[in-house]
């Protein structure tokens, strides 16, 4: 292992001085690092296609190389962009990519992550871009690779992978956000315990599910109706929103800041659909929690402001305890949008769901045949 301030020095003597991306947890220890720089020289993007097209930008400006980091399960986002943008057959932009590579086949990881990184090789071999893997016991030989990868990026004028595996970098975070009364279970527990049995609950990526888990295993013995969706992020909203289009349940929606940002556009669709039973719950703790605590721009953002400029009426935003039992104690309205802020103590020892994700599906879908 190294740490990431080690391999953000190495970038900086090889002249690599502009970073953009979305965080990552095998990436930690260098996401870590790069929260010491000035925002001139480090942004997070709203997703991996964003980063990709400020990496373009940077390198027109100053004719540098940047850095774009993702985890492998964004890799589906910036294919469009790293195409008809960066290659080569385009406008030829060199830049490089620090890619987690989760699912790698050999090591035990989530669902979600077992198909991307069986694929993830042969998907960049596809796309043409030429990559090393900077393994775990790769020893010093990793910044042979990152000069051989920053030397093919300049003379090539393209862009160049290395697909990090778990355990290159420590594991080294940023410290939690404590700004704000509420945490995210004490604020799911009482949305739970407050709306009826037979509602339906969809949970964004992340966190956020694994404590809606726990909290219906202890309370309910799992007997509470509950999708969560384990990939995908940034599209839990409009599968959500489909669910609710297309029956007559009642749906309450769990998402993130950080996944809403990512595809912030799926907010006016959902508006314009004027859903009668749903209600859009963020909870925007203003950061990445699940891979490290990273900032997002979750606080400087009005999401109320930008719900009613996408058409919903009925918006709330709760900021401690008193709000969140104000809201709960009134809640009598149709479709609705609530902000309700926390901060980032979660407790490490999460529980993970027993059933497959394909279980989980068919134990969600009975759910309709008995409403």
């Amino acid at each position: 292992m190294i740490g990431g301030a080690l391999f953000l020095k190495r970038l900086e003597e090889e002249n690599v001085h502009f970073y953009t991306g979305v965080p990552d947890s095998l990436l930690k220890g260098f996401n870590t690092a790069l929260h010491a720089l000035p925002s001139t020289r480090h942004v997070i993007a709203a997703n991996e296609g964003a980063a990709i097209g400020m990496a373009a930008g940077y390198h027109l400006a100053t004719g540098s190389v940047p850095l774009v980091y993702l985890q492998n399960s964004g890799l589906g986002n910036i294919i469009n962009p790293l195409t008809s943008l960066a290659d080569s057959e385009v406008y030829g932009i060199p830049m490089l990519l620090a890619i987690g590579w989760r699912g790698q086949p050999g090591h035990a990881d989530e669902p979600q992550h077992q198909k991307m990184g069986r694929v993830t090789p042969s998907l960049l071999s596809a796309l043409e871009i030429p990559y090393k893997i900077l393994a775990k016991d790769s020893g010093a030989t990793w910044e042979a690779s990152l000069k051989e990868a920053l030397e093919n990026c300049r003379s090539q004028s393209h862009p160049f992978a290395l697909l990090v595996e778990d355990g290159f970098f420590l594991k080294e975070e940023i410290g939690k956000q404590n700004r704000y009364e509420l945490d995210a279970k004490t604020a799911i527990e009482a949305v739970v315990k407050a709306f009826d049995r037979k509602i339906k609950f969809i949970a964004t990526t992340g966190k956020i599910g694994r404590i809606i888990y726990e909290i219906t295993r202890d309370l309910y013995n799992g007997d509470r109706a509950c999708f969560l969706n384990v990939g995908a992020m940034g599209h839990t909203n409009s599968l959500a929103a489909s669910i609710a289009f297309h029956s007559n349940e009642e749906v309450v929606l769990f998402d993130g800041d950080g996944a809403l940002i990512m595809h912030m556009g799926a907010l006016a669709t959902i508006a314009s659909l004027r859903l009668k039973k749903f209600t859009y719950i963020l909870l925007n703790n203003g950061v990445h929690e699940s891979v490290g605590g990273q900032p997002t721009v979750g606080f400087d953002v009005d999401f109320c402001g930008i719900a009613m400029a996408c058409g919903y009426t009925n918006i709330h935003r709760v900021e401690d305890l008193s709000s969140l039992d104000h809201w709960l104690q009134n809640n009598n309205e149709e479709q609705q949008f609530v902000e309700i802020r926390i901060n980032a103590l979660v407790s490490s020892q999460l529980g993970r769901p027993a059933e497959t994700p394909l279980e989980a599906k068919q134990k969600f879908m009975q759910r309709f045949q008995k409403s």
